[in-house]
């Protein structure tokens, strides 16, 4: 479905719709009013024991068909995975050019900007616009927490959405970012911990379902344009490129150097003490590491590697049915 899905938002794109019915599978939405723009599959038949699954679109490209196939991709694997039983949105955030906010990983420096924009709470509102219209067009209020996902730059995006509105998310489930899971702690600056955030319900965040994924080959693709610091003097030094710790594009180098030397430098090392102090702050967590994959497909020095696509769906699928279990069993609220 996914190249027809693609031909159809373009088509719908350009024919000015909103919503198209596809026969026996659904209705597929592209909402363009309003401050945030977003696509919607809502499942042609549906009850509350399902929740709404949310992913952001992982795509800087300013090239508007790009931008809408990456989106439409990012629609179909939600639908895809969960065999199109649940809802899916996916909010769509706008792509900057490199010197302004990153709001895809949800940067610092969008708190700094001159005429800021709120994509926290754009990106809730929009939640809450799907919630009504899944209600308006199916006759049933799905629960207000939803199932946020993400994978690489959509998964750094919802772990710190899950920073400004953890009463929003049951799940978190996140791919290709385990080794910079915030720590709800005001000794290190947001977005690795919580300083100089202004507000944070730290009992909300501690009661989502955390389950995390990354693949045993994670640190073969290096960037060179990573940022260290050496001897108290910030240098470019080639790192793991998805290693948000050293990417001055969406943490400070100083927070990420913090950040390592309290959890730890060796990246596995790291997402092991994470899953630890998770763990010890009572947070329900699971972390899982993916044996013989990479990031992505890719071949570094002549070893060709596969990247953890398909192998994350049966994880994607069974932290989805732990999410719904309380629904299934009858309790709409929990």
């Amino acid at each position: 479905m996914n190249n027809d899905l693609t031909n159809i938002l373009i088509d719908m794109k350009n024919n000015g719709e909103e919503s198209r019915d596809i026969p026996g599978i659904g209705t597929v939405m592209f909402v363009r009013e309003g401050e945030l723009p977003f696509l919607l599959f809502i499942p042609e038949e549906i009850d509350y024991t399902e929740r709404l699954v949310v992913e952001a679109n992982n795509c800087e490209n300013k090239d508007e068909s790009i931008f809408l196939r990456q989106a439409a991709s990012t629609l179909h694997k939600g639908y895809s995975i969960l065999s199109g039983r649940a809802p899916v949105l996916v909010p769509l955030i706008p792509a900057m050019e490199v010197n302004e906010p990153y709001y895809q990983q949800l940067s610092t420096d969008m708190f700094y900007e001159k005429n800021p924009r709120n994509i926290p709470e754009e990106v809730n509102e929009v939640i809450e616009r799907a919630l009504d219209i899944i209600e308006k067009k199916r006759a049933v209020r799905l629960d207000d927490k939803v199932f946020m996902m993400g994978y690489s730059s959509s998964g750094v995006f919802a772990q710190r959405f899950a920073l400004f509105h953890p009463e929003r998310i049951d799940t978190l489930c996140v791919g290709g970012a385990s080794g910079s899971m915030p720590i709800p702690t005001d000794s290190i600056e947001y977005p690795l911990g919580v300083g100089g955030l202004s507000l944070f319900d730290r009992d909300a965040y501690l009661s989502i379902k955390f389950r995390y994924y990354v693949g045993e080959h994670e640190l073969v693709n290096l960037a060179h344009d990573r940022k260290d610091i050496v001897d108290g003097e910030m240098i470019d030094t080639p790192k793991p490129m998805h290693d948000m710790t050293f990417f001055p594009r969406s943490v400070n180098p100083y927070v990420g150097l913090r950040y390592r030397s309290l959890i730890g430098e060796d990246y596995f090392e790291r997402v092991e003490r994470l899953e630890h102090i998770y763990k010890e702050l009572g947070a329900d967590i699971e972390s899982t590491v993916i044996e013989g994959k990479a990031h992505k497909d890719l071949d570094v020095d002549g070893v060709h590697y596969e990247g953890v696509k398909n192998n994350e769906d049966p994880i994607i699928d069974n932290a989805y049915r732990d999410s719904v279990k309380a629904l299934k069993a009858g309790k709409k609220f929990v």
